[in-house]
């Protein structure tokens, strides 16, 4: 990422706390206290989320995670990190899985104008590895035979597919 790159992430990143601030102010204007109590606790929530991804140490995935809304149009993601792992190490592999898998989402969905939410999470699960989870909305789970494909492909982990009622859910174990 090159001096440029950077001061578009952090335009977009501005951008993105000015709107919610304009929100909040709009609500103090109104005089709706408990709206702006709300948005207020959910900044506060995404702050906390946002300082434990940054405690993984893994750069480039971490940017990854923060770009996501910006490069993944019609994609939400939302995460959740369950260690205080420094994830270094295998930086590179997390981020390779993830933009596999979410070139072929991105190419699946946007063909509808519809949002799709993709959930993922990091759990630590020894001293020595970590499982990462991708929930895929509940429209992929046709293409569940591509995304195993995909996933072995990389050969870096050990992935599983699992077909929910809500979704279609990637899981890889890594080794720290």
């Amino acid at each position: 990422m090159n001096e440029a790159d950077v001061v578009r992430l952090l335009q977009d990143y501005q951008h993105d706390i000015k709107n919610e601030l304009q929100v909040i102010y709009g609500y103090l204007s109104m005089r709706k206290i408990d709206q702006v109590q709300t948005k207020l606790n959910q900044w506060i929530n995404h702050f906390h989320k946002e300082q434990s991804l940054l405690m993984l140490q893994a750069p480039k995935f971490i940017l990854w995670v923060i770009r996501f809304h910006h490069t993944y149009d019609p994609l939400y993601l939302s995460y959740h990190i369950h260690t205080n792992k420094n994830l270094q190490s295998i930086d590179d592999e997390l981020v390779m899985t993830c933009k596999q898998l979410m070139h072929h989402v991105q190419h699946i969905c946007l063909q509808s104008t519809k949002t799709y939410e993709i959930t993922l999470e990091i759990h630590e699960l020894t001293d020595y590895s970590i499982e990462m989870n991708i929930l895929l909305p509940s429209v992929m789970r046709q293409y569940k035979a591509l995304f195993k494909r995909i996933l072995n492909d990389i050969n870096h982990m050990y992935p599983t597919i699992q077909e929910l009622d809500h979704g279609l859910l990637c899981q890889c174990l890594y080794y720290l």
